[in-house]
């Protein structure tokens, strides 16, 4: 949300940009008559075309989310395992303050070797890690700084060796 007008105003500008160069220059820059001889209406109506499909490309089908179409293998068995959930709310209530796009914690510029805790597909990921860092070692949260209950290192334990299990 941060930056929500900041983009928006790239993305505007850049838009402007092709409307200046390429639809009001199109005679010069968008239709070549060597290649297809287009009217200039049609060129430009068949490139906002191609912008459209572009964009819907991006966006996800109902019901699907990019996590959902991205997991596979090992990182599929660990969000699925029993207490993912519970473990999704320790970690972002512990590690994410470090572990994400943006740390909140002062002095950090990025997630500690570049590992994000931020998300369910982060988290899945990262299974092993949280498992040897956070559940059976106390080496994270570091000093303990987000003071991690013993009950939350249980949980964390259950749930990696339920996905091991299943």
């Amino acid at each position: 949300m941060r930056f929500k007008w900041e983009s928006f105003v790239t993305w505007l500008s850049g838009f402007a940009m092709l409307v200046l160069v390429y639809y009001l220059g199109a005679a010069f820059c968008l239709v070549d008559p060597q290649v297809m001889d287009l009217q200039i209406w049609g060129a430009i109506l068949i490139s906002l075309l191609f912008l459209a499909i572009m964009w819907l490309s991006t966006l996800s089908l109902p019901g699907e989310s990019d996590w959902d179409a991205q997991a596979e293998g090992p990182s599929r068995r660990y969000a699925e395992a029993e207490g993912f959930a519970e473990v999704q709310d320790i970690v972002l209530g512990r590690c994410s303050m470090c572990h994400s796009a943006e740390p909140g914690w002062e002095g950090l510029c990025w997630p500690p070797k570049g590992v994000h805790l931020d998300s369910a597909k982060g988290i899945a990921e990262n299974a092993k890690a949280i498992y040897l860092q956070a559940g059976l070692s106390r080496a994270m949260p570091p000093a303990d700084l987000s003071f991690m209950e013993r009950t939350e290192r249980e949980v964390i334990r259950r749930w990696f060796r339920a996905a091991m299990e299943g």
